[in-house]
């Protein structure tokens, strides 16, 4: 499943040219909306009558803005049909796969492997630039680096 959630990101990267998750999901037909959301939910992904939204919180700001973006597009294409916040709210099935799932997503997505093989960035400062929690740079970085 890794190495797919991988090849999914690289794959939109190239097939629209672009790694920006607003950008991607305007041509992924993904409605993104802002909203006034509670101060502890960055975002959210939700499908209804079959269409699909991405919601993110109008308080939060770059990069973090962009990561959210890319983990809940992440979600749209990975988790199609998943609600997260049924399964948290109303059964006992842990949802912690789908949110590093889509973490890794948001890794692949908006990490350049180039960029920080050349520069050697470390894990902190990219995760800072980029807004992915270190520990999916940790594991995208890893897995990059195995590859090349």
């Amino acid at each position: 499943m890794i190495r797919r959630i991988i090849d999914l990101a690289e794959k939109i990267k190239q097939d629209y040219g672009t790694c920006d998750p607003c950008e991607l999901c305007r041509c992924l037909g993904i409605t993104l909306l802002h909203a006034d959301l509670p101060r502890r939910i960055n975002g959210f992904y939700m499908e209804t009558a079959g269409k699909q939204a991405v919601v993110i919180s109008d308080s939060i700001k770059a990069p973090l803005d962009s990561a959210c973006t890319a983990h809940e597009l992440g979600h749209a294409l990975l988790h199609k049909g998943v609600n997260a916040v049924f399964l948290t709210d109303s059964t006992n099935f842990v949802t912690g796969r789908y949110e590093r799932e889509a973490d890794l997503f948001a890794a692949a997505l908006l990490i350049n492997i180039e960029d920080i093989i050349q520069n050697g960035s470390s894990i902190e400062r990219i995760a800072k630039i980029t807004g992915v929690p270190s520990y999916a740079v940790e594991q995208y970085m890893s897995l990059c680096v195995n590859c090349c």
